[in-house]
């Protein structure tokens, strides 16, 4: 099919942005200013989650309730955080060592994917909601990031420059089978699974791409004179 018009449907500013659809794709949340807010789908009833003096960002919602992990910024250093989607129970998940950011619930809020650095680069680690069972999925010496996991909780996409350039990679969730899905030694960034998972939408300097997961040239989504990045996919 072919891409609908593009409607704004926040406020235009600099602090807005990392959107995340949770099931069924009829609430939205994203941050803006540092903290966490939450949005029905068509941008009405925004309201604010987190109100913390650190920099709330990345936000991921998944599950049935569903709920909302994020990345908090303290004094320099980041960890992971999880709650309600109505900002109540509000739980830290990570306690260093180094940086964890960048969540990714799993499609049933079960497992959580994100980047840590505390081995001296950063890689892609995953654990369980509790914050339980932490183990890395990758072990290399690039930048691993942007974790996204499939609809089917068994995959991730990720984005790494282990080849030169950032491209976007797929594994499975013991760290292995992984396959590279764009050749293009661009900038490919921010990975997201369609809900069917056949596709993956991904960010190529400042526009919106999507790749066939069986392979296959990426065709152009956006084609923008502003940036746009972080996308998120929702049903209709």
């Amino acid at each position: 099919g072919g891409v609908g018009p593009v409607h704004r449907i926040t406020p235009a500013g600099p602090r807005v942005g990392n959107p995340s659809f949770g099931p069924p794709g009829r609430r939205l949340a994203f941050q803006r200013d540092g903290d966490i807010w939450i949005m029905a789908g068509d941008g009405s009833g925004a309201r604010r989650l987190t109100h913390s003096s650190a920099y709330d960002e990345c936000p991921s919602m998944a599950g049935p309730g569903p709920l909302i992990a994020f990345d908090r910024l303290t004094e320099g250093r980041a960890d992971i955080y999880l709650m309600e989607a109505d900002g109540s129970h509000l739980r830290r998940l990570t306690h260093g060592p180094g940086n964890n950011s960048c969540p990714a619930l799993g499609p049933r809020g079960r497992r959580i994917a994100f980047v840590s650095d505390r081995t001296g680069d950063m890689e892609i680690w995953i654990m369980d909601l509790d914050g339980t069972h932490q183990r890395r999925l990758t072990h290399n010496p690039a930048v691993d990031m942007d974790p996204a996991f499939a609809p089917d909780g068994q995959h991730l996409a990720f984005a790494s420059n282990r080849n030169g350039r950032f491209e976007i990679f797929i594994m499975d969730l013991k760290g292995g089978g992984i396959r590279q899905l764009t050749t293009s030694r661009s900038f490919d960034v921010q990975p997201t699974f369609s809900p069917s998972g056949s596709w993956v939408a991904f960010e190529r300097r400042g526009d919106i791409y999507g790749v066939p997961v069986k392979g296959g040239e990426p065709v152009a989504i956006t084609h923008s004179p502003v940036y746009e990045g972080g996308p998120t996919w929702g049903l209709r």
